[in-house]
């Protein structure tokens, strides 16, 4: 083989090389080729920032730990419950929910969370937060410090405001023009959201504002669906439970998984060479083709 041919076989490998993604961290998904159930065309969060989810400049990242986790999670299922149980009226008249499960934390989706909230920016709504199991919804607002943070959550219940009628809760329609303010209460009392997962970050400012997000799923929002369904009389609050009552929270159905310590995925994070073997197996041989030809 002369100089230039193998110059030219150099350059192939180098570009095909350069093509194949390396994940650093996080779980063992390149979301590159996660397909957003809500829209196809949007990309996901992770892939906009190349599986690189730290803080950008200007952006501090608030760490999670057990205790937050836990408290978070405690007080997703503790407005909840709630409503499940027909404690909280509401403007439309709550009676109780059938359906409504407890939460669980996920780790998963603290991950993607984390890769939206380190930008310290919008909520950005035209960006994908799917997982490969279900579609995901998110909740975010912006606080005065990180101290608040701990106790945002409340401030997505406090959509029920634009709640008035029961069919709403019955039939979801979304088609209403204030739809962005009342989604946030929504995705808190999907009855049939299982997992949470949230992250915070600040900016590094002198005022040091801070974001929580929350991711959710399943997220099935779909038209026609109810948000849960709702009692009509006290014995049937939790009568749809499939799984069983809660037994912390007596009107949700199902158990909760125990709140994670740590961010250790049940799959180790992908190194590069995992990484390139799955998905990109083709290009690996490629690759290793070209490299044949070289020592000749």
């Amino acid at each position: 083989m002369n100089k230039i041919s193998r110059d030219i076989l150099k350059f192939l490998f180098v570009v095909e090389y350069l093509t194949i993604p390396v994940l650093t961290n996080g779980p063992r998904t390149d979301y590159c080729f996660v397909e957003c159930q809500r829209e196809r065309n949007l990309t996901h969060t992770v892939c906009k920032r190349l599986h690189e989810c730290g803080p950008i400049k200007g952006c501090i990242a608030i760490e999670s730990d057990e205790n937050f986790r836990s408290h978070i999670l405690h007080q997703h299922n503790e407005i909840r419950n709630s409503i499940a149980n027909g404690s909280e009226k509401g403007p439309y008249g709550n009676t109780g929910a059938k359906n409504m499960f407890a939460l669980s934390y996920d780790i998963e989706l603290e991950y993607i969370a984390a890769c939206s909230v380190n930008l310290c920016a919008g909520p950005h709504d035209d960006w994908c937060n799917d997982s490969e199991r279900f579609p995901v919804g998110k909740n975010q607002v912006l606080g005065k410090n990180v101290n608040w943070t701990v106790r945002a959550v409340p401030e997505f219940y406090k959509r029920i405001v634009y709640f008035t009628d029961a069919d709403e809760i019955n039939e979801y329609k979304p088609v209403r023009p204030d739809l962005r303010y009342i989604e946030s209460f929504l995705r808190l009392v999907w009855a049939e959201t299982r997992f949470v997962g949230c992250a915070r970050s600040r900016r590094d400012t002198e005022d040091g504002e801070s974001m929580l997000a929350c991711l959710y799923g399943p997220a099935f929002y779909i038209k026609g669906r109810p948000v849960y369904k709702m009692a009509k009389m006290p014995f049937e609050i939790a009568s749809e439970c499939e799984t069983g009552r809660n037994k912390e929270y007596s009107a949700l159905c199902g158990n909760i998984n125990t709140v994670p310590k740590d961010i250790s995925w049940v799959n180790e994070p992908l190194s590069s060479v995992e990484s390139v073997y799955g998905k990109y197996s083709l290009q690996l041989c490629f690759c290793l083709f070209l490299l044949t030809l070289l020592e000749y």
